[in-house]
């Protein structure tokens, strides 16, 4: 059921490479490997103690409480729930998501950023984004956690910030010189996206942190939400262009995995092939708006976000039994937004501030 952070990694990076084209091949990796060595270290200092340390004002943990594990041992138990899982397994659980977040981002400006600014920017975006919103939204004690926002599997701590984060940071570096979008290798795709299906799995069914029920309707939405979204895409492409490809489904099948995952414990069997055929229909649509726009996301980072916009944000009593909780939904959607445009124009801030210091720096010299 838990995965290691550093294989999902590679499940996403082989998916990426593959779709890239050609010319892009040996940028792949450098990022990534980045986020695994940084994104760890940060994550032991300092990173699990702010996201689920003790609260300061439904903000964000104490940066200390847990700091290099302190006062941590092999037999501590994490007592959020009722699962009695030693609290170092919890640990490594969540290592995992914040390694994969900002490695979603780097999709977005493939072959347009060095390695200094980008070891700058994840640093900076972890600290001012990723761990302000755990905390909130999958602490208990969180702001978000309070009203009653849900997010089982990273919905919006995870896809949403790394989607509009994608978003600023496109509108920000602006367009490569080679922006062609061809895929260089489908079969390395296809190992990937096989890869990251499986793999999702233990995102969506782990994140129970047991074995009951809620982690068994996890992991039978998870695959049906995949299966579900990439028979739509193929069938938007077959009604658009008269022409569908495994590219296509593919694709599909991976924006299905992103729109269960945060409800994957919360809706019904029958509720999960809804949202697969909406995550595809939406997901489509978005990435050829991203294309009459303008907007270079060599990816389609910002594309996927949009398949967990549209999936709903109320408990499974919503959908299974069709009571409606309308103030839980509002609070849902407002938690959402406020992380989108946190997360944006974070990403926007940091690298502009980067720019004024570089600036700074070659006037010094």
């Amino acid at each position: 059921m838990f995965r290691i952070s550093d294989a999902d990694d590679a499940r996403s990076c082989i998916f990426l490479r593959g779709s890239r084209y050609q010319e892009e091949r040996p940028e792949c990796y450098d990022p990534k490997l980045r986020v695994v060595v940084l994104g760890n270290i940060l994550w032991f200092c300092i990173g699990y103690s702010m996201c689920f340390g003790p609260t300061w004002h439904g903000i964000i943990g104490d940066p200390t409480y847990f700091a290099f594990l302190k006062g941590v041992s092999l037999k501590m138990i994490y007592t959020v729930n009722n699962a009695n899982i030693p609290l170092g397994l919890h640990f490594i659980y969540q290592m995992m998501f914040e390694i994969i977040t900002p490695a979603l981002i780097t999709g977005a400006f493939a072959n347009r950023v060095n390695f200094t600014a980008y070891s700058l920017f994840l640093i900076a975006w972890l600290i001012l984004v990723y761990f302000p919103f755990v905390h909130m939204v999958w602490s208990p004690n969180g702001l978000f956690s309070s009203m009653g926002v849900l997010d089982f599997a990273g919905g919006i701590v995870v896809h949403t910030t790394a989607g509009f984060a994608a978003l600023a940071s496109v509108i920000f570096i602006g367009h490569r010189c080679d922006s062609n979008d061809a895929p260089h290798n489908v079969p390395l795709m296809a190992l990937g996206a096989g890869l990251l299906w499986f793999g999702w799995f233990g995102f969506n069914a782990g994140s129970e942190l047991g074995v009951d029920w809620v982690a068994v309707s996890s992991f039978v939405n998870t695959q049906l939400g995949a299966a579900f979204a990439g028979v739509t895409w193929l069938a938007l492409e077959w009604a658009n262009v008269r022409h569908s490809n495994f590219v296509g489904l593919m694709t599909g099948a991976v924006a299905g995995l992103a729109a269960i995952t945060p409800v994957a414990g919360y809706v019904s069997f029958s509720t999960a092939p809804v949202i697969g055929l909406l995550a595809g229909l939406v997901c489509y649509y978005a990435i050829a708006i991203k294309k009459v726009i303008g907007w270079d996301d060599a990816l389609d980072v910002w594309g996927g976000a949009w398949c967990r916009r549209g999936s709903p944000r109320h408990p499974a009593r919503c959908i299974c039994f069709k009571e409606l909780e309308s103030t839980r939904c509002g609070r849902s959607i407002v938690g959402r937004h406020s992380v989108l445009s946190w997360a944006a124009h974070c990403r926007y801030c940091i690298g502009s501030l980067g720019v004024c210091l570089h600036l700074c720096g070659a006037m010094v010299d």
